[in-house]
């Protein structure tokens, strides 16, 4: 047992001196740079063309149902990363946890300083948001859109790390669960319209 204590420790050493290299390259500039990316509405437009795109490839019947399917995926991502990882795993966020809260650069919004929600870090809503929808959109549409998807939802994951709300682990769990979903919803959707 002290064995598999040993080896968590390590890694969560490990995610913690990774956040504080990723966090600790910051500046003015870039301050105001991933505050815009970490907002609710950088991916839109985005998915906006995406939607737009589908509808015009398939028609606008099929872009419907591609659109729920796209709001399905966010959506799944977004509940299991908050009642299910959020809610078993209770990990503090950087800004919260007394160990490294005093290293961490959380940047000053609006007056305050800004450290995410006093809720569990583990795993990121952002990232699995995000890569679900990325990952079902682009496996419906093309290779080039996937991969821009992913920058997408990457830029946001960095984003969180960044700000000092999320340790790297936290974003890539949750953009392997937001593949997995994203990847769920394709196959279900891509054999119920018969697309491919």
């Amino acid at each position: 047992m002290d064995k598999y204590a040993d080896m968590i420790s390590w890694l969560e050493q490990i995610d913690r001196d990774l956040f504080l290299v990723l966090n600790g390259c910051h500046s003015p500039f870039f301050d105001e740079v991933f505050w815009v990316i970490t907002s609710k509405f950088f991916g839109i437009p985005f998915y906006v063309i995406a939607v737009l795109l589908l509808t015009r490839k398939y028609g606008w019947k099929i872009g419907l149902l591609l659109t729920t399917g796209g709001l399905v995926a966010f959506g799944l991502a977004d509940q299991i990363s908050n009642h299910v990882f959020k809610d078993v795993f209770l990990r503090w966020r950087p800004g919260y946890n007394l160990e490294i809260k005093h290293l961490v650069h959380n940047v000053v919004y609006d007056g305050e300083l800004y450290r995410g929600k006093i809720d569990a870090s583990f795993l990121s809503s952002h990232a699995a948001n995000m890569f679900a929808l990325a990952t079902f959109v682009g496996l419906i549409s093309t290779r080039k859109t996937l991969w821009v998807g992913f920058f997408i939802a990457a830029l946001i994951g960095y984003s969180r790390i960044y700000l000092g709300v999320h340790y790297p682990s936290d974003i890539g769990c949750g953009a392997l669960l937001g593949i997995l979903i994203g990847w769920l919803i394709y196959r279900v959707y891509v054999n119920s319209l018969n697309l491919k």
